[in-house]
């Protein structure tokens, strides 16, 4: 599944602690740029991965793939 668009909002970090250590996750707002903008919320866990997501860098979109 690819989505593309902007990021509109970026949710405080969140942290924790658990059996396996510490957690970080950040959750994000992207709205699409479709004919019929959505706005989806999706979440970046871990601390290695909130590190290399740069998303103050996105002026004018970004693609998010899952696979």
């Amino acid at each position: 599944m690819e989505l593309q668009g902007k990021i509109i909002a970026a949710l405080p970090e969140r942290s924790g602690t658990s059996a396996r250590g510490e957690w970080k996750a950040q959750d994000f707002v992207i709205e699409t740029h479709d004919a019929y903008p959505r706005k989806m919320v999706f979440s970046v866990f871990g601390a290695d991965r909130l590190s290399r997501f740069q998303y103050s860098d996105w002026t004018g979109g970004c693609s998010i793939i899952r696979h």
